[in-house]
């Protein structure tokens, strides 16, 4: 087994919300990480691709644990468990580990580990129990009868009623040709009463047995279908409702780390249009179709603002209902426009006047870690009044290279560099 060294006695504890998830070959060699076991870890991503996972396993962990981990998921079964893991600074930290096999047509292509924040009791439990393996003692052997229970668990459904349903009879059969001869009739007939009482005992203890089974399938589907992934729950035995607790299982397990991801990334997803909506500069998203999916407050004031020069030129705009519509509206030809938007990868930069406003579009491609186009995002300024202003200097320049000083600029209305720049370019005249 792997020894990594050296070990510290310092523990990291998770949060609450940190959830722990890895891919693996059939060997065990990691496929994928999330951006929670980079950092808790310490490993970047790169050290952890392409090695066997390992990489992060503590010395104090017993090799009958993983033992046991990799039968389980080997057979098809998920499997979950406490385990102590090792930093890349020698420090640790308890999870709680729940690895399914991943599926692909049906064949088992790969696994998944899903690790979550344990209870200070179940590390306790657990530093116990490795203690003791690691000291050379075994794990508790089950009782006779808890064998016994757990071999008649391993009957299929189909052979538990078939047993119940042929046994008695053949028996039954056997006391009714010979019972008379070789025990008699009262003690023929004691023991197929008996027997009918037996049958109809178990009968009666395998039905509540399943009745609670199929219950327990039912309540953890509600629970799953009301977003509480979290509920633990054991699928012991080879009946079928084992197995179908155990798919279930291996369910619950993916789709918590789902729709962790799914919160995660909504939160930053939050966090980026909060800063977006609040930025001075106009943005605006648009999809692969050109229609807008986002426009923050600057350019939905900036478009408002121009909305009654917009008009002039597009009747129809409504600056108010700028989501969901196409940009195409903006442009005299839609088709030239699609077929850059749909084809540049680097930063584009147009001036268009539209009603007489000067408006500057810097766009750039969204693109995603897999080179997927997801559509472009641009960034609006109204140049209307700095190309008025650089208008006004070009004719007061023109006019003193003529030998006319008499002109000036209209500083009203102005403000900032502008302003400044007329009442000095006036003084200079």
């Amino acid at each position: 087994m792997r020894t990594n060294l050296p070990v510290t006695n310092n523990e990291y504890v998770l949060t609450d919300d940190d959830t722990i998830v890895s891919t693996t070959d059939l060997k065990g060699i990691i496929t994928s990480v999330n951006r929670d076991f980079v950092r808790i870890s310490g490993f970047t991503e790169a050290e952890l691709i392409g090695q066997p996972h390992n990489i992060v396993r503590h010395p104090d962990m017993p090799p009958a644990a993983f033992a046991d981990l990799w039968q389980t998921v080997q057979s098809g079964r998920p499997w979950t468990g406490i385990v102590k893991n090792r930093c890349k600074n020698g420090d640790y930290y308890w999870v709680e580990a729940n690895v399914t096999p991943l599926h692909t047509n049906g064949q088992i292509t790969g696994y998944m580990s899903v690790r979550n924040k344990p209870s200070r009791k179940q590390i306790e439990e657990a530093e116990a129990l490795y203690r003791q393996l690691n000291a050379g003692g075994q794990l508790p052997r089950p009782s006779l009868f808890k064998r016994i229970l757990d071999q008649w668990d391993s009957i299929s459904l189909l052979g538990k009623m078939t047993g119940l349903a042929v046994f008695p009879a053949v028996v039954i059969w056997l006391l009714t040709t010979f019972g008379d001869a070789l025990l008699g009739s009262t003690t023929a007939n004691v023991i197929a009463l008996l027997l009918v009482i037996l049958v109809a005992v178990i009968a009666l203890l395998e039905g509540r047995k399943l009745s609670a089974a199929i219950n327990a399938v039912i309540r953890h589907m509600n629970s799953i279908a009301e977003g509480k992934i979290n509920i633990h729950f054991s699928a012991q035995g080879e009946s079928e409702i084992a197995g179908i607790l155990r798919a279930l299982r291996s369910l619950q397990i993916r789709l918590g780390y789902e729709m962790n991801e799914t919160r995660k990334i909504a939160e930053e997803a939050s966090r980026v249009r909060i800063a977006l909506d609040n930025v001075s500069t106009g943005v605006m998203i648009a999809d692969t179709d050109r229609n807008i999916i986002y426009a923050n407050k600057s350019v939905l004031n900036l478009l408002k603002a121009a909305e009654a020069d917009i008009r002039k030129q597009l009747p129809n705009f409504n600056a108010s209902a700028l989501l969901g519509a196409n940009i195409d509206q903006f442009h005299k030809n839609p088709a030239h426009q699609a077929q850059m938007l749909a084809t540049f990868t680097s930063q584009y930069i147009a001036n268009i006047v539209i009603g007489g406003r000067s408006m500057r579009v810097t766009a750039n491609p969204v693109i995603n870690d897999k080179g997927e186009r997801l559509g472009s995002v641009a960034e609006w300024i109204d140049r209307t009044a700095e190309v008025a202003a650089e208008r006004e200097i070009e004719i007061l320049v023109e006019a003193a290279v003529m030998g006319d000083f008499s002109k000036r600029i209209e500083t009203s209305g102005k403000e900032g560099f502008f302003k400044t720049l007329g009442e000095g370019m006036n003084k200079l005249m």
